[in-house]
């Protein structure tokens, strides 16, 4: 019998065709795998960071079902527990890669815009916005007036948020530079504002303490109602002559125009005047302010549903010329005199001795516009004469003057 012999397997390739497709499987399995450990290395903590994002924002917006409220269930309903929020994963950048960094915002240099109590409709003032313009600013020659009228236009917010108010400044401690009159009209404007109040004072030479308003000619009333609530809140003297009546000046300014609202320029005081100075810097004295001005806005809010015959106001006496000082010889006789225009006018003249207190004068002319006192003595000397004019529809008092007497001359022995 043959004896078969065992012969040594050898791997033989019997189809070099698919053997060469085995490879390029081999070889495309092998890149894909290299290109998605690739994409992993490089994307993989973006994608944590968005699965984690997604699940918190799913876990948050879930909504939480109530326990069953059926009779049959008589145990109490389970709370379910409110998931806290997962802290936000920020990616470390790579080495080299430059930060972005968030730029810390510009003090704007428009609207200054405080809310009074919200909701509270029992508020004298609830509903209105209210510009309040410390007037000059930080290049005006007159720094230290303009630093406190800053100081007094924040008094006066406070005290009108109190009232209900929505409050709007033109410009704050932050505003550096000039503004100009035009964008603080355009700042209230963009406000919406319904009343607007300048303040201001006055620099003059003759440094008398006085206090006036300016307004334009359709806020007129305003700018008397203003002023009138002012002096009493304050006991300030009311400036007059020239151009101004009763306190009153018909003038316009670019930010009254500008606004879209009535609005008044309120002349606070002589800042040249050392007492004025100092009660415009004293802070009972600016409760007084804030009071005069809010007592103004409301005699002007209130009005604005009177009747047509509220027109009337324009017919108030004003005076056009004022008394002046006056001497007088000895035995002569003492004539003063005013005008003033307005229908229906009646005139009072008064008298004021120099250790005494005014009282109204009641001879033949102390009811008309030219008084005359005959036989005048030396001992007249220092009395003082002022006229109050009025009708129906208001009054005014002139200003103040006083009389000297020149001694008559005695014939030597």
């Amino acid at each position: 019998m043959k004896q078969i012999k065992k012969r040594r397997r050898i791997l033989r390739i019997g189809n070099p065709i698919g053997f060469s497709l085995f490879c390029l499987v081999c070889l495309a399995l092998m890149a894909g795998l290299y290109l998605g450990i690739s994409w992993a290395i490089k994307n993989g903590p973006g994608v944590v960071k968005a699965m984690r994002t997604a699940v918190q924002e799913e876990v948050m917006t879930t909504p939480t079902v109530e326990p069953s409220r059926e009779p049959k269930d008589e145990l109490l309903p389970t709370a379910t527990p409110t998931p806290s929020p997962t802290p936000e994963v920020k990616e470390t950048p790579a080495l080299g890669t430059p930060v972005a960094t968030t730029p810390t915002p510009e003090p704007s240099a428009t609207a200054y815009v405080t809310a009074g109590p919200e909701g509270d409709i029992s508020a004298s003032l609830y509903g209105q916005i209210i510009g309040i313009d410390p007037a000059r600013d930080s290049k005006s020659k007159y720094t230290s007036e303009a630093a406190n009228n800053l100081i007094l236009a924040n008094h006066v917010k406070r005290y009108l948020e109190s009232q209900g108010a929505t409050v709007v400044l033109s410009r704050t401690e932050e505003t550096k530079g000039a503004l100009p009159n035009e964008e603080r009209g355009r700042i209230f404007k963009e406000a919406n504002c319904t009343y607007v109040v300048r303040l201001m004072c006055n620099h003059i030479s003759s440094k008398t303490s006085a206090a006036y308003v300016q307004a334009s000619k359709d806020n007129k009333a305003f700018g008397q109602k203003m002023i009138d609530a002012y002096v009493e809140a304050t006991g300030m003297r009311r400036q007059t002559g020239g151009k101004k009546s009763n306190g009153l000046e018909v003038k316009s300014d670019s930010v009254s125009s500008e606004c879209g609202c009535p609005c008044v320029l309120l002349i606070l005081g002589n800042w040249d005047n050392s007492k004025d100075k100092k009660n415009l810097q004293d802070e009972s004295f600016l409760d007084k302010v804030c009071e005069g001005i809010y007592n103004g806005l409301i005699a002007e809010i209130t009005g604005e549903e009177r009747s047509a015959d509220a027109d009337d106001q324009e017919e108030m006496p004003a005076i056009s010329t004022q008394p002046s000082d006056v001497t007088v010889n000895e035995g002569g006789e003492l004539s003063l005199s005013i005008v003033a225009i307005g229908p229906n006018l009646k005139y009072q003249w008064e008298l004021k001795t120099p250790m005494g207190t005014w009282a109204k004068l009641t001879n033949a002319t102390a009811k008309t516009a030219n008084l005359k006192i005959s036989n005048i003595q030396a001992r007249h000397t220092g009395y003082t004469y002022r006229c109050t004019v009025s009708n129906k529809y208001g009054s005014v008092t002139s200003n103040v003057v006083t009389l000297t007497v020149k001694p008559a001359s005695t014939s030597q022995p």
